[in-house]
């Protein structure tokens, strides 16, 4: 989780204990976990995103081991198979991730970029399909693909000014946040515009169903290199 003031934490969900928390600055959007005891943080005011290495057996200490790298209006960070993409003003960024220096925080290093076909990259959420992310900018909703960095449109109802989505399991619908007031709405809505849930007076901004990765693991080559990848 992480908040427009500055904070970013790991929350476990069957007690909603916080394992961990900081405070990053420039406005946070979002925040992926990694091997290594490793946490990057996308902050768009800032201009950046800043690796952690996290440690849940103190909720929180000053000086934290971290490091910040310039990413113009970052917004979104994954981490799938060994690297973390993080999606900002009109570009992704594919990061390289190595483990650091013991008790540092690892590597995290850009090696190649994507260009988004649209403006102001908002949020980033994993797909059902492996290898699938999903893109909204200002103007219009986009599939990304990992295995060749491409982009593809996504026919909905609803393409514009989304806040945060997330696609659904079998049965379940993909849903959406669009602001009615600022940033915030009070209603989550699938991609033809139907309520699946209003809460009056609420101001929310992102709305993500709690599904996709089972797990992370590790294969390693005859050459000894480690490669990180998420299961869905």
């Amino acid at each position: 989780m992480c908040a427009s003031g500055g904070g970013a934490a790991i929350i476990r969900l069957k007690d909603a204990k916080t394992l961990w928390y900081d405070s990053v600055g420039g406005n946070p959007h979002s925040i992926d976990i990694a091997p290594f005891n490793t946490v990057v943080v996308a902050s768009s005011t800032g201009d950046q995103y800043t690796v952690f290495r996290y440690d849940t057996t103190k909720a929180y200490a000053p000086r934290r081991p971290r490091k910040s790298i310039i990413a113009p209006d970052a917004h979104s960070v994954n981490f799938y198979q060994d690297s973390f993409y993080i999606a900002g003003r009109d570009q992704i960024w594919i990061c390289l991730f190595r483990k650091g220096k013991r008790n540092g925080v690892a590597e995290v290093h850009i090696a190649n970029a994507a260009t988004i076909p649209g403006k102001g990259a908002h949020d980033m959420s994993y797909g059902s399909r492996t290898g699938v992310f999903y893109v909204t900018t200002v103007d219009t909703l986009l599939e990304f693909h990992t295995k060749d960095n491409s982009f593809h449109p996504v026919s909905s109802k609803i393409t514009r000014n989304i806040k945060s989505f997330s696609e659904g399991g079998e049965d379940y619908p993909a849903i959406v946040t669009v602001p009615k007031e600022q940033w915030w709405t009070d209603e989550v809505t699938d991609l033809q515009g139907n309520t699946i849930l209003r809460i009056p007076g609420a101001k929310i901004y992102k709305a993500r169903w709690m599904r996709g990765f089972s797990s992370t693991y590790a294969e390693t080559n005859a050459k000894g290199d480690t490669t990180f990848f998420k299961k869905w």
